[in-house]
């Protein structure tokens, strides 16, 4: 089945549930954590500032939990780097700790009645294999009986979640969007691939200019 690639992005960022759940439906295959980091900080330490005033009430430099982590396919291909800063009084949180290679949204699910708030999307430069590219991320917070108690960030793979136009690339990069969007891939060939799913989909390609050059 073909998925328009902007689609696909437009339903990753307005996904309210699962985001693992939903990227190995896409993908088609079971997916799971690999924790890069995991250390607790007092919350003057961690950013962004944010998240943080969401998460502690006043002025207090209480504890947190932050978690830097890479959502991977079975042959260990990275689709998403996640971080995620969580209250550590709170249960689901210690759950979260304990849970070592668990995907977020199974430790959640069940486990507390909750509901996830988009605070932020956009496109901002970031190094796969070792090369700068424009990357989808959005950030949530997660609440329960009320009250946040984790702050998650996702920056997707664009080879998995494609930037689309619409998605501001922060300001802080120096580059400027492009003015037309160039292929990852040759333009020679049946279509442009990405691996959206063990079987690939294809997306439109555009045709190849048929002008001569100018003598």
């Amino acid at each position: 089945m073909s998925i328009p690639a902007d689609a696909v992005t437009r339903m990753v960022l307005t996904n309210d549930g699962s985001t693992t759940q939903l990227l190995s439906a896409l993908l088609g295959v079971p997916l799971r954590v690999r924790v890069l980091d995991q250390r607790g900080l007092p919350s003057s330490q961690v950013r962004p500032r944010a998240a943080v005033k969401a998460l502690v009430a006043g002025e207090g430099d209480e504890p947190l939990v932050v978690r830097k982590s890479q959502l991977v396919r079975p042959d260990g291909r990275a689709i998403s780097v996640n971080t995620v800063i969580m209250t550590s009084s709170h249960l689901v949180a210690r759950s979260i700790v304990d849970g070592g290679g668990t995907p977020l949204g199974q430790v959640l699910q069940g486990a507390v009645e909750q509901r996830r708030v988009i605070t932020e999307t956009g496109c901002r430069m970031s190094e796969w294999g070792g090369v700068g590219r424009p990357s989808v991320y959005r950030s949530y917070l997660v609440f329960a009986g009320g009250r946040p108690f984790l702050h998650v960030e996702e920056q997707f793979h664009p080879a998995i979640v494609t930037p689309i136009r619409d998605l501001p690339l922060l300001e802080e990069d120096p580059r400027q969007w492009p003015a037309k969007k160039r292929p990852a891939h040759p333009r020679r060939g049946p279509a442009m691939q990405t691996y959206i799913s063990d079987t690939l989909v294809s997306l439109p390609q555009p045709a190849a200019s048929s002008r001569k050059p100018a003598e």
